[in-house]
């Protein structure tokens, strides 16, 4: 069982889900937030499958219905709030070679939904994607 994941707050305790995007205002301005890659639990360790510790892990946006609803390409990802300005809509972000459990050792991950036309609603059709990871006990 998996102890690392995506949290919406820094403590790591309430599980983030992408797929439930509020479209308020008939998604005519963008819409930034802020979520949380790691686990609370001491003493663990998260790296990618392939070339542990040397592979960065990255994180996108799947979208499992392209033809309607919030695209993948309408998602930017960052480290920082600043880099949502310079990021492109879809492309993966780099969120580390290893990240060690503890809440001082989650990663921020800033995120802004791009207007599109589509009414004010709830939109599940994206989802984040995190590489293949093994976890271990330090």
């Amino acid at each position: 069982m998996s102890v690392f994941g995506i949290f919406a707050d820094s403590a790591l305790t309430t599980p983030f889900v992408l797929r439930k995007l509020q479209i308020a205002n008939e998604a005519t301005t963008a819409q930034d937030g802020i979520f949380y890659v790691g686990t609370a639990v001491s003493g663990m360790r998260m790296q990618t499958v392939d070339n542990p510790g040397v592979d960065p892990i990255t994180i996108e946006v799947g979208d499992n219905d392209p033809l309607g609803g919030v695209s993948a390409s309408s998602v930017k990802l960052a480290s920082s709030s600043a880099g949502l300005d310079g990021a492109v809509g879809g492309d993966p972000l780099e969120i580390g070679h290893t990240i060690d459990g503890g809440t001082v050792n989650a990663v921020e991950v800033h995120y802004r939904l791009l207007p599109q036309t589509l009414a004010k609603g709830v939109f599940d059709d994206v989802f984040l994607i995190i590489d293949d990871v093994v976890e271990f006990p330090l």
